[in-house]
Order: C-alpha cells, then sequence, then structure tokens
C-alpha cells in the first residue's frame, strides 16, 4: 500500500506541475513526459534505488544528448545553406522546408546507431537500473535527432525537452521517497530474508508429522517438503537482487549493510540440505510407485515387422515387473506378464511367439492389403513412433531387482525410526528458524528506540534477553545436534544382515539404511548451516555498543570493476534475459587429468603457425560471433529505427509525420524489437491490447477532468488525478501477467491525459487535438510500430524461440557434463584446494540460473506462428525438470565428496565406477550425444548404452565399502560392523552411492527425454538371449 501511495503521489506532483503556467511553459513542449515518467518508473522501490535508478537515467540521457550533439554538429557542417533561429519560423521548420539530404542522412545513421546501442544495453543487462534508463535515453535520441534536420540551424537545445520534465520528475521521485513513508534497502532485504526462512520452517516443522504418517497410505504427500523448498528457492532470486545496494545507504541499527550481506550466502547454502531432504521423499517414492525409470507409451498400432525374427528372451532372465498403459508403462513387479504380453502385442518383431500360429490367427493381418495400402499414412501424422523401446526393456527388467512389494514393510520401518530420532532436531531446527524470522522482523521496528536510546540514554535490558534468547537457541539446537548425532537406532534393523549366517531371506537390504542415511545426512548439514547462521545474529549482536545501535555510513560502489557492472544485470523473477549462441557456452578444462590437458581444434583449420594466422583464427571466432541473434537483433534495430524516421527526412511527409505524431511509431517499435520472433509477437499482441484498455481509461480520465470539452479546469484535473491515479498506479503495480502489459497500458492512459492537458492550456504547433485525438493517433502509432516490428523479425537473419530453446537445452547439457567432469576430478584429488568446490557450485547455481530463464522464456514460444504444428512443451518441460534434478544431484555430489575426504571419496567413485574408464566414456558420450542431437535436431540412435544398467552390473553391491581383495582398500575397514555404519564417514559414502545412483538414472531418464524431442535412427536387429542377466545383490 505505502509503494502505491508514494508512487501516486508523484505522478500527482507531476500533474500539478503541468497546470502551474510558469512550471510548464519551462518544462517545454514535452511537459507532459514528467507524467509518463512517473507511470514508467514508479516510486514503489526503496530510496537508495530510487537514486540510483533516476541518476542511472539521467546520465544515459546526457550521453544520448551529447551524442545527438555530435551528430547535429556534423549535420550542420554537411549544410549548403544555414539559417538563423530568427531567419526560419517553427511553422516552416516543422513542414520540412529547410531539410537537405546530407543532414538528414547524417542524422538518421546517429540515430540508428545510438538507437541500436540502447536497446542491446536493454538486452545485456535485462531487468536493472539500465532498462528504462535505455528506454528513455532511446526516446530522447529519437526526438532530438528526429527533428534537429528539420531545422537549418544545429539546435543543441532540442534535447532539453525531453531531458528537463525527466530530471523533474526525478526530483520529485526522491523527495517522495525520502519523506512519505520511505523504504530502506535494510528493510526490504529483511523482508524477502524472511521469504526465504519461513518456508524452510515448514519444511522441517511438517515433516515431524509427514515422518508418523505410513508411506504406505494413499494420503501420504511425498510433494510437500519439495514444495515448501521450491517456494524458498523462488524467493532467492529477489533477495540477491536487493542485497545489491545493502552497502550503498546511511543506515542505523544492530547490523550494518555488510553484516547483512552476509546473511544472504549462509542463506543460501540453507538450499542444498533442504533439497536433499526433498530427494529422500522422491526416491521413497519412486520405490513404492514404480515409477523410477521413464517408460515409453505404448502405440495403439503394432510397428512393422522386421524380416528377421527375433529370438524368444531367455528363461533364465526375471520378467519385466511393469504394468501396460496408453500413457505410461509403470513397473509393478506382480505384473511382468501382462507387461511382456503388451509389448509383444505392440512390438511383434521383438517377441515373435513360441508357439505356431493357425491359419485363421493371421487372416485379419493378411486379408485387407488394399485398405491398409490406402490408410497407412495416417498413423504417421497422428500417432508417432514410439521412442525409447530399447531402454524400457532394459528398466523393467531393472525394476524389480531395486524394489519388491514384501520390502515395502523395510522402507516403512526406516520412516518410522527417522521420524522417531529426527522429531527433536526438526522442531528445533523449525524454532532456530523462527527465530531468525523473528530478529529479522525486530531488526526495523526497534530502530526509533536504539536510536532514542542513544541520544538519551537508556536501560538495555530487552536487549539483553534478545542475546540471551539467540544463545538459548543455539546452545539447544547444538545439544540436538549431538543427540540426533549419538541416535544411531535406524542402523538396529540391518545389524542382523551383516551377520554371515543370516539367512538370505532374512537380510534387509543395504539400500533402505543408505536412503534414511540421505535423510539423516541433510538433517545434520542442515543443522550446521543453520547454527552458522544463528552464530552469526549473535555476533552481531555481541559487536553492537553498550548503548544501542549505531550509524552504518554507505561504502562507494567500484565502478572500474566487473563484479560492480555484472550484478547490475542479475534477473529478476519476470526476467526474460537469454543469453547469446548458448551452444557455445563452456567450462574450464576438467581439474585432473591422467590423460594431459584438453583443448578444442578447428575442424577447418590446422593449429596457427605465425601471427597472420593467429590474428586471422581470432578475426574468424568473433566474425562468426556476430553472426549470432543478438548481433542480427542490434542490426535489425538500427535498420528498423531508420526506416520509421525515412518520412520525416522527406520534404514531402516531414510536416505530415511531425503533426500525426510519427515518432511514438518508432518508439513502440524500438520496445517491441526482441531477439526472437516469438518474443515479438507476443509483444506486438500484449501491446495492442494493453494499448488499447490504456486509451480507454485515459479517455475515460480525461473526459471527467474536462467534463466532455476540449480544455479542462486545473481544479478539476487535480482532482480527477488525485481519484484517478492510484486506480491507475494499482494497474501498472500489481496487475497480473507480464510487467511490460501493465506498462504499456498505464503510460497509455497517462499520455492520453497528458498530452490532452498540455493542448488544452499551452498548444504547440502541430496541435494532435485533446482526448479522442490523443487517443487514436497514440493507437495508431502502436499499430504501425508494433507491426513493423513483426515484419521485421519475420525478415532473415530470424531467430525463433523455438530454436532457442533446443539450443539452449543443448547447451545446458554441455554444462552439466562438463561439471561432472569436474565434479569426478575434485572427487578423485587430495580435496587440498578449497576454492574447486566453492566454484563448483557457483557454476551449478549459474546453471540453475539459466534453466529458470529457460523456463520462464516458454510461455512465450507459443506466440510464434509456424506450419509445422504445435510446439512440445510437455517434452521440454520434462527435459528441463531432468536437468533441474541433474544440477542439484552434482550439488548434493560435491556437498558429499567435501564430507568424505580423500579415502572415503576415492571408495566411493570405485563402487559407483566414477574411476571407470569404461563407464565414465558411456556417460560422457551419452550425454554429448543428447547435446549435439538438441543441437543440430538429428534423431539419436534407437539402441543408446543404458547407464543405470551398465552400473548395476559391474559396481558392487551391499554393505561393503570395497568389493575385496582384488580392489585397494584405501586404509579402510574392509569388515563392515555395525560400529562401522554407525561412523559419520560411513554415512556421508552411503549417501553418495545414493545420489550417484540418482544422478545415472537422470542421465537416461535425459536420454529419454531427448529422443522424445529428437526421435531415433538407425533400427537394428537385436538378439536379446544375448542380454546380460542379473545378479540379485547388484542393485543400488
Amino acid at each position: 500500500m505505502k509503494p502505491l501511495i508514494r508512487s501516486s503521489i508523484v505522478a500527482w506532483l507531476c500533474t500539478l506541475c503541468m497546470v502551474i503556467p510558469a512550471v510548464e511553459a519551462r518544462l517545454g513542449n514535452a511537459s507532459f513526459l514528467a507524467l509518463l515518467g512517473a507511470f514508467i518508473q514508479p516510486a514503489e522501490i526503496p530510496l537508495v534505488a530510487v537514486i540510483e535508478r533516476e541518476l542511472f537515467t539521467l546520465g544515459l540521457q546526457l550521453v544520448a544528448w551529447a551524442w545527438s550533439c555530435l551528430g547535429i554538429k556534423l549535420a550542420s557542417l554537411a549544410r549548403s545553406r544555414t539559417l538563423s533561429a530568427s531567419e526560419a519560423p517553427l511553422t516552416a521548420v516543422f513542414s520540412g522546408e529547410y531539410l537537405e539530404a546530407g543532414p538528414a542522412v547524417i542524422c538518421g545513421v546517429f540515430l540508428s546507431i545510438g538507437a541500436a546501442a540502447c536497446l542491446y544495453l536493454k538486452t545485456k543487462f535485462g531487468p536493472s537500473p539500465f532498462l528504462f534508463a535505455s528506454i528513455l535515453a532511446c526516446i530522447c535520441l529519437d526526438i532530438n535527432l528526429a527533428y534537429a534536420a528539420l531545422f537549418p540551424y544545429p539546435y543543441y537545445k532540442l534535447a532539453e525537452q525531453i531531458i528537463i520534465p525527466l530530471a523533474l520528475k526525478a526530483a520529485i521521485s526522491i523527495c517522495v521517497s525520502a519523506c512519505f513513508f520511505p523504504k530502506s534497502v535494510n528493510s526490504l532485504f529483511v523482508e524477502r530474508l524472511c521469504a526465504v526462512l519461513e518456508p524452510l520452517s515448514l519444511a522441517a516443522r511438517d515433516q515431524i508429522e509427514l515422518l508418523q504418517e505410513s508411506p504406505l497410505s494413499p494420503d501420504f504427500n511425498f510433494t510437500r517438503v519439495h514444495e515448501h523448498v521450491a517456494k524458498s528457492e523462488g524467493s532467492l532470486l529477489p533477495l540477491q537482487a536487493s542485497a545489491r545496494l545493502l552497502t550503498r545507504e546511511l543506515s542505523f541499527g544492530l547490523a550494518s549493510g555488510a553484516e547483512l550481506s552476509e546473511l544472504v550466502l549462509l542463506t543460501r547454502r540453507l538450499m542444498n540440505p533442504s533439497d536433499g531432504w526433498a530427494y529422500f521423499y522422491s526416491i521413497v517414492r519412486a520405490d513404492l510407485k514404480h515409477d523410477r525409470f521413464p517408460h515409453t507409451p505404448l502405440p495403439s498400432r503394432g510397428g512393422t515387422p522386421v524380416a528377421s525374427p527375433m529370438a524368444t528372451p531367455s528363461p533364465s532372465r526375471p520378467p519385466s515387473p511393469t504394468g501396460a498403459g496408453r500413457s505410461h508403462l509403470q513397473a509393478k513387479p506382480n505384473d511382468a506378464e501382462q507387461h511382456m504380453g503388451a509389448l509383444s502385442r505392440h512390438f511383434p518383431h521383438l517377441f515373435p511367439s513360441s508357439r505356431p500360429h493357425s491359419p485363421g490367427s493371421d487372416h485379419d493381418s493378411h486379408s485387407q492389403p488394399s485398405h491398409s495400402r490406402w490408410h497407412l499414412h495416417l498413423p504417421r501424422h497422428h500417432e508417432p513412433a514410439p521412442v525409447g523401446t530399447w531402454e524400457s526393456l532394459r528398466f523393467s527388467a531393472l525394476e524389480s531387482r531395486l524394489h519388491r512389494k514384501e520390502y515395502d514393510v523395510h522402507t516403512e520401518t526406516c520412516m518410522r525410526i527417522l521420524g522417531e530420532t529426527s522429531r527433536n532436531i526438526l522442531a528445533a531446527q523449525a524454532d532456530g528458524l523462527d527465530h531468525v524470522v523473528a530478529w529479522l522482523g525486530a531488526l526495523n521496528h526497534e530502530r526509533l528506540s536504539l536510536l532514542r536510546r542513544r541520544v538519551l540514554g537508556g536501560k538495555a535490558a530487552a536487549d539483553g534477553e534478545k542475546l540471551k534468547s539467540t544463545r538459548l537457541v543455539v546452545e539447544h539446537l547444538e545439544q540436538e545436534l549431538a543427540e540426533f548425532s549419538r541416535n544411531h537406532a535406524i542402523v538396529e534393523p540391518f545389524e542382523r544382515s551383516l551377520d554371515p549366517d543370516c539367512p538370505p531371506d532374512k537380510r534387509v537390504p543395504h539400500r533402505y539404511l543408505f536412503q534414511a542415511y540421505v535423510h539423516a545426512f541433510h538433517t545434520k548439514r542442515f543443522t550446521v548451516r543453520l547454527l552458522e547462521l544463528l552464530k552469526v545474529i549473535a555476533n552481531v549482536e555481541d559487536q553492537r555498543s553498550s548503548k544501542g545501535g549505531r550509524f552504518h555510513l554507505p561504502q562507494l560502489p567500484r565502478l572500474f570493476h566487473a563484479e560492480t557492472w555484472r550484478a547490475m544485470g542479475e534477473p529478476s523473477a519476470d526476467s526474460t534475459q537469454h543469453d547469446d549462441e548458448p551452444q557455445e557456452i563452456a567450462y574450464s578444462a576438467p581439474l585432473v587429468s591422467s590423460l594431459g590437458s584438453t583443448r578444442r581444434r578447428d575442424p577447418d583449420a590446422l593449429e596457427p603457425e605465425n601471427m597472420v594466422q593467429e590474428i586471422g583464427s581470432r578475426a574468424s571466432h568473433w566474425l562468426h560471433r556476430l553472426q549470432g541473434p543478438t548481433a542480427a537483433f542490434v542490426v535489425k534495430a538500427a535498420m528498423t529505427t531508420a526506416l520509421l524516421t525515412l518520412p520525416s527526412y522527406l520534404r514531402q511527409t516531414a510536416g505530415f509525420m511531425y503533426n500525426e505524431k510519427a515518432v511514438w511509431a518508432v518508439f513502440q517499435a524500438q520496445l517491441c524489437l526482441a531477439r526472437h520472433r516469438g518474443e515479438v509477437a507476443f509483444g506486438f499482441v500484449s501491446r495492442m491490447m494493453a494499448t488499447l484498455v490504456g486509451a480507454t481509461l485515459g479517455l475515460l480520465l480525461w473526459t471527467i477532468a474536462s467534463g466532455g470539452n476540449d480544455a479542462a479546469n486545473p481544479y478539476a484535473v487535480m482532482a480527477t488525478a488525485a481519484v484517478g491515479y492510484p486506480f491507475l498506479m494499482l494497474l501498472r503495480l500489481h496487475l497480473p501477467g507480464p510487467p511490460i502489459t501493465a506498462i504499456i497500458l498505464s503510460i497509455t492512459a497517462a499520455l492520453v491525459m497528458g498530452y490532452s492537458l498540455k493542448d488544452s492550456i499551452n498548444p504547440t504547433i502541430g496541435f494532435s487535438g485533446t482526448g479522442w485525438g490523443v487517443a487514436w493517433r497514440r493507437f495508431v502509432a502502436t499499430a504501425i510500430g508494433t507491426g513493423a516490428a513483426v515484419i521485421v523479425s519475420i525478415l532473415p537473419p530470424s531467430s525463433t524461440l523455438r530454436r532457442y530453446q533446443r539450443t539452449a537445452h543443448a547447451a545446458i547439457i554441455n554444462e552439466l557434463c562438463q561439471l561432472f567432469a569436474d565434479l569426478i576430478s575434485f572427487a578423485a584429488s587430495s580435496h587440498s584446494d578449497e576454492a574447486v568446490p566453492r566454484e563448483l557450485h557457483a557454476k551449478l547455481l549459474t546453471t540453475r540460473s539459466k534453466l529458470r530463464r529457460i523456463a520462464l522464456l516458454r510461455a512465450v514460444v507459443s506466440y510464434e506462428f509456424s506450419l509445422r504444428g504445435r510446439w512440445p512443451t510437455k517434452r521440454y518441460d520434462t527435459l528441463a525438470a531432468t536437468e533441474m534434478e541433474i544440477s542439484k544431484l552434482l550439488s548434493h555430489a560435491v556437498v558429499v565428496s567435501e564430507e568424505l575426504g580423500p579415502a572415503y571419496s576415492a571408495a566411493l567413485l570405485r563402487r559407483t565406477r566414477g574411476l571407470d574408464p569404461l563407464f565414465l566414456g558411456d556417460v560422457i558420450a551419452v550425454l554429448q550425444m543428447c547435446s549435439t542431437a538438441l543441437q543440430t535436431g538429428e534423431a539419436l540412435p534407437q539402441v543408446t548404452p543404458v547407464l543405470v544398467e551398465r552400473l548395476l552390473l559391474v559396481a558392487q553391491g551391499g554393505f561393503a565399502i570395497s568389493r575385496g581383495e582384488e580392489d585397494e582398500d584405501f586404509g579402510l575397514p574392509r569388515l563392515i560392523t555395525p560400529s562401522v555404519l554407525k561412523e559419520p564417514q560411513y554415512q556421508a559414502f552411503s549417501v553418495g552411492v545414493s545420489v550417484m545412483f540418482g544422478l545415472v538414472l537422470r542421465f537416461d531418464r535425459l536420454v529419454n527425454a531427448t529422443k522424445a524431442l529428437v526421435g531415433e535412427r538407425y533400427p537394428i536387429t537385436l538378439d536379446f538371449n544375448r542380454t546380460h542377466a542379473y545378479r540379485p545383490t547388484e542393485y543400488s
């Protein structure tokens, strides 16, 4: 409510300046820009952010003015006939009587280059202070250079018509933000930090109840924790955006901006263990629901039989336990025969029957050749051939080896024990998070009392109680952590399984202990990191002065430091910023390599042998980058600006263009232009709808203010503004949907109101009327400008969001492959470099940010018209979800590797084939195949390595750390006893096994998701008699 009031006051004061004749005359012909600026940049953000935004806006305005002055000077030098201002009446100027070709060309070139540069800044930095600053600078260039060629003399002050109203608006915004309900970055940061921590508190507290329920119950909610964690992660991006300005303001209180900035990193470190909770419930659900593996949807028609019949599956191989369904084949151990029967019906070439067919049995398949000839093409259009059949068959054989129905009791037992052992620590975690939220809430509320105590003196009893409370929370949480670490009740059901004399049917499989350890491990990690956060808060309280808070001076930004400008481009929740040429993104070389360093080669040229070839190679690389979507966007922006401004430089049409406000069409075209056709099409639809509604609202406001006349009473205008602006600003700030729709709607209404007021009070040359005349011109200009943007976006070279989505996911897979290689290298190293895991975590966070930006753009793809058919939204959603899961599991693997140390880490790699070059070669080859297939759009082979199968065939199972005498033991125990199971290192080792298994499983899911998009090729005949048999002990 307070931001709404502040923003409405700014708009009202800008209107007040317009109705004062002396002020309006000083503002110039574009005085209404002050009102438009109030709606473009409302005062809804903290004071420091307003100051920064206005400074950036005015700074870019001045740069645009300087660029315009340079162009005007060169144009005046090219002019053959120069007159003084007194010799050229304005009516003749704006009718185009003094236009010359040379100055017009120079102004057009400078306008095109300057506008393209401003739009490049807008797309480069995304949501940041550069966003609206670059837009307003573009407007300054358009007006200045479009009309400068009309004057027969260098008119350098033309830009004052734009800069002075916007400077007045900036001053009003800063004063209002400082005087009316001032908002500090500190306060905003605290609110957003609480928004991150509160869902985590619910995630911890809800598990107390959740772990007491039976997972076999149909009402058990496996996704409750994931929903809380996802909500918390969604609040991280706004938190990081607000943290950037924490040290830029003068503040008073217990904590400085730098101290609060430290809380961002500590809070972000809570995300990994909390996501570990969500992963635990996902693997339990996968066991009970039998949806661990992706399965191929069954077609409604059988495949075309191949010429060579296949051998029947080996009877020694266990039946495939899946149930057939039209949408998915979901594995169930008691449905093996049904699944194989379904597969044999739909894929007869894979499962020929062993019994002879009767003559009548083939009658239907051979009696209608003519009908099948005429209708054979229909299934190809409406029912595409299934993909992933080979993987589905292999997964079906694996499912029963991982979890059988009779093992449900073990899952239920482990969940019950986890509920008993972790109840107290989960409650302590929730209490600790609630205490942090309460402390943050009191941080801002007690500023005045602290300031009064510092000035007048007073007791600090309340603060002493707060300090004691923080210390008590820390001590209580440490006690619960120690008690939880000592409690090994979860090991008891598995102790008998370690006895060699225990019958096989009485042994509890090790994987259920490993699953339970996933929850326990991340519970402890969450507690440790929460303690770090609480201790920092306690230290902040320890360091305060005896009188309470203190003043904290702002820190000046490092303007010449790359990180300062890189932080400007951090995307917000509504960001559509994306990377150029995503397929070329790559990380550094692997950390450790036994085969030497790696380097990319140019397939079309040998290595440069001299300086000339080196320069040519680098030049070729940069020229290739100029062919990307961003370069094409910049060229098209310049071309569109030039074409739409061209009639203003022609003597026959210059007057018409000025009177009809054709420059508005140039604005709209520049705002609508984007790198991809889908974004431009979306911009066209949203701007046309918003302009129509905004023009209607503007007409309504003006009609009320003027009473239906051409002129309006100033008092009526101000009264109407006082009532109408809050509702209009409410739409600007809180209208659901894309922000650009709310912006265009509100500024269109403000333009109709402000321009009508301007022309009714102080009409100028080229008077466009009031009310309807302004609204109609605005709508027509929007239609022309956005229509031109759509046409230009279609012209080659044209980039589509469909292709961008595909290539961006290819780049993400490429990054994940590199990160997996970096993880293996780090796990196999001595762990001496502490910077390596931090770098890995930072890269993984960057990858997840890219995935979120890609997801935001998927909603716009539907606006791209294509005759090829609908875009496969659900398939891309599946691919993106799999990539996100892989990135999170890689983060878990890095944490586990940090915890294990070199010996256990090497043992983990041996157990999960992380040091096996054959298996690693398969993994990297599969990931690269997926990336290349998405990059090129080519289909994958029908038969590809099933990584989970290859992992389970060779890797050992059970509780053992190493396989036996043939393996190095790394100094670790060979004999597994109950005491070994209770060791923290073994617990982390078991979590690593589960995480690596989940990681490899998701690599297989990635292959299926990629095949669903690109399809399959290279069909071959298979002999299922030679497929591997599975040993019952080899499951993870």
